[in-house]
């Protein structure tokens, strides 16, 4: 498991000004936090709960006022359980949060950072998306290179990545012939891979027309190809 970037032991504080303002720490410190980017998130609950995000890795705890402005936070760590202290306190709705290394971390209301944070997960479930399919293709890849082995050449285009699965019993049948996959799969979108043999640019073009299964496009609509084309 990747180590978490923001560490567990850190102090949340703010002027003290802001900390003589109406209202109550323990009222105002519920709700989401999010740094710039939305690298890291922190919620605090009210009833009790503390949630870590640092990216896709997220850690819960239960976290309690003790004195003043002081939280303890007991975490559930995959290394097992972990008590640490906080001094908290928010200066106009934002977090100033200090680690163990004197680093400095500015967190705000995720609301004030809602759109980055929906667009950083959409590029990050395009970019899973993306390196799966690249996945999957270089399977296909393998595959067609075992068939090629037996047979002497690759599935033409009437053949289609089918022979990888059965026998063809169209164009030239090969004289041997062994299973390179159980099934075609299709790519993270569900659309079919494109393959050609011979290929464009190549002995065979074998790639994914991305999540709008057009031609080209750009971000997650860019094809996702397998061997070098150009």
């Amino acid at each position: 498991m990747r180590k978490l970037i923001f560490p567990l032991t850190l102090i949340i504080f703010c002027s003290m000004l802001s900390c003589s303002e109406g209202g109550s720490i323990k009222s105002k410190i519920i709700g989401k936090w999010a740094t710039e980017g939305c690298i890291i998130k922190l919620e605090f609950l009210k009833d009790g709960t503390i949630i870590l995000i640092e990216e896709s890795n997220s850690t819960v705890g239960n976290y309690k006022f003790i004195e003043g402005n002081r939280i303890r936070v007991d975490f559930n760590t995959p290394y097992g359980a972990r008590t640490e202290l906080y001094e908290a306190s928010i200066s106009k709705e934002e977090l100033m949060v200090k680690g163990t290394t004197g680093e400095i971390r500015k967190l705000v209301y995720e609301t004030t950072v809602k759109k980055s944070c929906e667009e950083m997960e959409k590029r990050r479930r395009m970019e899973i998306q993306q390196v799966k399919t690249e996945i999957q293709i270089k399977h296909l890849q393998s595959a067609l290179e075992l068939y090629k082995l037996d047979s002497g050449s690759y599935p033409t285009t009437d053949q289609g990545l089918q022979a990888l699965v059965e026998k063809p019993t169209v164009g030239e049948i090969p004289k041997r012939w062994h299973k390179g996959v159980d099934k075609v799969p299709k790519d993270e979108w569900g659309n079919n891979f494109v393959y050609m043999s011979p290929g464009g640019h190549g002995e065979y073009d074998l790639y994914s027309l991305g999540a709008d299964g057009k031609e080209g496009g750009e971000a997650e609509n860019a094809d996702v190809k397998g061997r070098e084309l150009y």
